[in-house]
């Protein structure tokens, strides 16, 4: 008996490590296909997402015993399709579940665009007036409706940002909609501040208050007044001279620094505002931004981004090879760019640091900046 007793415990013992390392093989296995997906979203982000502030890829994996469940949220189809092939063929065995929302969501609906028809709409990182304010938006323009939370929505802008915006700032279009709202004649207001009224009389009640660059779409045009649609249920008039009509303002022209520096000008003295791109306050790529579209030239929002744009110039060593209107980048090292300015030439320039102002980088000058001099990277051309 004691025997036999002693064979159980063998036979046990046996039987333990060989599902020890059976497990150990599956866990071994389970590890790879993990690391092997993780891989897979890695890459196809990277790929499709390399700057998050412009693209959604938001994707989790999990594997469960023969299944990978795929969740998440994309702003491109094509991102979508492309994942879902590389995995089925990495992973033939496997039974995928596709739990992924691409941009608009079911939310949405079909009015998908908003008009925005405040002055200045402010876009934040979260759905909450609290939340850090990301950039702004004109009047007149419209945003990209991608899902909706609440009273707030998830948009992207026309300068292909993305962030939240609250409700109240925009009215819904359809596609329809907005084809008949842009085929209207518009008009831009073209200097710094300004207000829409309910009658022809600047004594009449305010509709609106205006910034430079809102678009207004034409009721009747007048010699002194032009009556003005903010939205097809919201009207009032505009003093014309004020004003060039959206044509004017989107013809191409040649632009000169000197066209550069007078609209930065401006700009000057007006606050710093951390996401602020508009005459109510400006960040320092918000600055630069403005006076180039202003002037019918499109830059990206961010300083890093406005880094990738234009032709790169060698600055030499006094600045020598910097021209009026060129870019200015600083940051502690040069693929961590967290500032831009405007040059405007004999070593000085303009940006919003504090408040819009002008530095040099001349050592006597009495506005000398050692800081940005020290934080100084690198130079780009935006005029041809």
């Amino acid at each position: 008996m004691f025997f036999n007793a002693q064979m159980r415990h063998i036979a046990v013992a046996q039987i333990l490590i060989v599902i020890f390392f059976f497990n150990f093989a599956c866990n071994r296995s389970n590890e790879k296909n993990t690391n092997a997906l993780a891989t897979i979203l890695k890459q196809t982000k990277e790929d499709y997402c390399a700057d998050r502030r412009l693209a959604v890829f938001d994707i989790e994996g999990d594997l469960h015993g023969n299944t990978i469940e795929l969740t998440g949220d994309v702003d491109n189809p094509e991102s979508k399709t492309a994942l879902l092939e590389l995995v089925k063929s990495t992973f033939p065995a496997y039974q995928i579940q596709d739990f992924i929302t691409v941009f608009p969501d079911s939310t949405v609906g079909e009015k998908k665009w908003g008009l925005i028809t405040v002055s200045v709409a402010n876009l934040r990182t979260e759905p909450r007036y609290s939340a850090e304010l990301a950039n702004q938006v004109m009047m007149g323009t419209f945003v990209e409706i991608l899902k909706k939370q609440k009273g707030w929505y998830y948009v992207r802008v026309n300068d292909g940002y993305l962030g939240w915006m609250n409700g109240s700032f925009f009215t819904r279009f359809t596609d329809g909609d907005k084809g008949r709202w842009q085929s209207e004649p518009r008009i831009v207001y073209k200097t710094l501040y300004g207000k829409v009224y309910a009658q022809p009389d600047e004594s009449s009640m305010i509709v609106s208050d205006l910034v430079g660059g809102n678009i207004l779409n034409v009721q009747r045009a007048g010699k002194s007044w032009t009556e003005v649609k903010l939205s097809p249920k919201r009207s009032g008039f505009v003093r014309t001279w004020n004003t060039v009509t959206h044509e004017q303002w989107q013809k191409k022209r040649v632009v000169k620094a000197e066209d550069l520096a007078r609209t930065a000008y401006q700009f000057k003295g007006l606050p710093y505002l951390w996401g602020g791109n508009s005459p109510k306050g400006v960040d320092c790529s918000g600055f630069t931004q403005s006076v180039f579209k202003w002037n019918g030239i499109k830059l990206l929002r961010d300083a890093s981004q406005q880094y990738r744009q234009g032709s790169v110039v060698t600055s030499g060593s006094n600045f020598e090879n910097v021209k009026a209107g060129d870019l200015l980048f600083f940051g502690p090292r040069v693929n961590k760019i967290t500032h831009v300015a405007l040059y405007l030439g004999d070593r000085q320039y303009i940006h919003s640091s504090g408040m819009v102002k002008i530095n040099s980088f001349d050592s006597t000058a009495v506005h000398f900046n050692r800081y940005r001099l020290n934080q100084f990277q690198g130079v780009r051309r935006i005029l041809e």
